[in-house]
């Protein structure tokens, strides 16, 4: 009955790196992410000029720093809008976008 809820969301970020660090540890030096040496490593796959198709918008960059935050937020479900809250695995979640969908 101790146990204490955590109240961040995920560190992706940090997950990320782990699991990279468990999969190509020669790509590290001093603990953080080379990656001159990670494009060593994948030889001629790691080419960065590649014409390609994709979604680009004006602050994209800060987005995807801003996915990558730890949330500090709290879902809390509103039990007199809710039908058989106790008994049904559907939710309704309601806020901005993206920390909800980073608490879900």
């Amino acid at each position: 009955m101790d146990e204490k809820l955590v109240l961040k969301s995920l560190d992706v970020t940090s997950e990320k790196i782990e699991q990279l660090k468990d999969i190509i540890p020669e790509a590290f030096t001093e603990g953080n992410l080379d990656l001159q040496k990670l494009k060593q490593i994948f030889g001629e796959q790691a080419e960065t000029e590649q014409e390609r198709y994709g979604l680009s918008w004006a602050g994209k960059s800060e987005a995807i720093k801003n996915i990558q935050t730890q949330s500090t937020g709290t879902l809390r479900p509103i039990l007199d809008e809710s039908i058989n809250f106790d008994k049904t695995d559907n939710m309704i979640a309601e806020g901005d976008n993206l920390e909800v969908l980073k608490l879900w």
